[in-house]
């Protein structure tokens, strides 16, 4: 005689079993800090860093869509990061937003007149995180609204760096002291990291996947290769056909002389310019350092739903490294005028406010 269990039952079945063994997981975790490595060459090299930002330009540049929760946090890493230079402007475009984003763009933009809004209202779809062309013809279309804003108004500046501003941990200000510490350069990448939960550890694995190329290879590695990916901290400056990693420095000429295309990846498809220009110092840094915050593997996600996988809040940042772990005085450690995390909290009471 054969049974047919109903989902409801299975799921009470599998609780019931499971439970002694998965009441509650603490997960060990064997991501890296990096910035407990406090050898004298890496401190002087921080402390080089610090000092070309300060006689340094820079333009920072982000596309948002849809990023209500994480934003306000988002703009103040901007401009913290932005204090480390001796000028700096920051360079955001925004489309087809339904949230409360584009308020909050707005709100700051009035705040900060270094910060500079291009909004459009396209109705175009939401681009999902997939390696597709027709997602890459519109992010090459996107990013080339900030590049051509940048190369039409602060050409003479020195840097661009762009950054993915979805980002849940952010980014690490001693990773970009490290890559300005050095010369010779045109592009540096970075490490961008994030950590997946197995049913016995958190795993920090490379993300980013499409956007890597093996130094004199263009060929695309699969996700699960790029995830494995992993280099010691003393490693230096690896060079690359190209990656991005969440946050990426130019040198201005190359934004200036090139552009975004479709075809392949929107970044592989600028650095192929850079190279065929003589703009071929491409690097990654396993020193700068991005968070792309936690994520669930297929089994932990099953075991979420049975209620006995003890719940990991991605919703709000969880950063393993400290946004601000420089000992520098001055206005780079001016306090925001209001709390980021306070902001992201009165926005999730106005997104029940509109459930309600």
């Amino acid at each position: 005689m054969h049974f047919r269990l109903s989902v409801t039952e299975t799921r009470y079945q599998a609780t019931r079993i499971l439970q002694p063994y998965f009441s509650v997981l603490h997960l060990p975790t064997d991501r890296p800090v990096f910035s407990t490595m406090k050898n004298s060459h890496y401190l002087e090299q921080l402390d080089k860093g610090v000092e070309k930002a300060r006689n340094q330009s820079v333009v920072i540049c982000g596309l948002v869509r849809d990023l209500e929760e994480i934003l306000p946090l988002t703009l103040w890493r901007m401009e913290k990061m932005g204090e480390m230079f001796g000028d700096y402007q920051i360079v955001i475009y925004e489309n087809d937003s339904k949230d409360h984003s584009l308020k909050i763009l707005q709100d700051h933009t009035a705040r900060n007149p270094r910060i500079h809004l291009l909004s459009d209202c396209l109705g175009d779809p939401v681009n999902p995180p997939i390696r597709c062309l027709n997602r890459v013809e519109r992010m090459a279309t996107y990013r080339n609204q900030y590049r051509e804003y940048v190369s039409d108004h602060f050409s003479h500046y020195d840097l661009v760096i762009v950054v993915d501003m979805d980002l849940p941990g952010g980014w690490d200000l001693n990773g970009i002291s490290h890559s300005l510490a050095h010369n010779d350069w045109d592009f540096i990448g970075s490490y961008g990291l994030i950590r997946k939960n197995y049913l016995n550890r958190q795993k920090s694995l490379q993300y980013d996947a499409w956007a890597y190329r093996e130094f004199g290879n263009y060929n695309a590695l699969t996700t699960k290769q790029v995830n494995y990916l992993h280099w010691p901290e003393n490693a230096g400056l690896i060079p690359v056909y190209s990656c991005f990693g969440g946050m990426g420095i130019y040198r201005m000429e190359a934004l200036v002389e090139c552009e975004y295309r479709g075809g392949d990846c929107e970044h592989v498809s600028l650095h192929r310019q850079m190279r065929k220009k003589g703009m071929d110092r491409l690097f990654l840094n396993p020193r700068q350092v991005t968070d792309y915050g936690v994520r669930d593997s297929r089994a932990c996600r099953w075991l979420r739903t049975l209620g006995l996988f003890k719940p990991i809040d991605a919703s709000l940042p969880e950063p393993f490294f400290e946004t601000i772990s420089l000992p520098i005085t001055g206005s780079f450690m001016r306090e925001p005028s209001q709390n980021p995390l306070d902001a992201l909290v009165d926005v999730k009471k106005s997104k029940q406010m509109r459930a309600a």
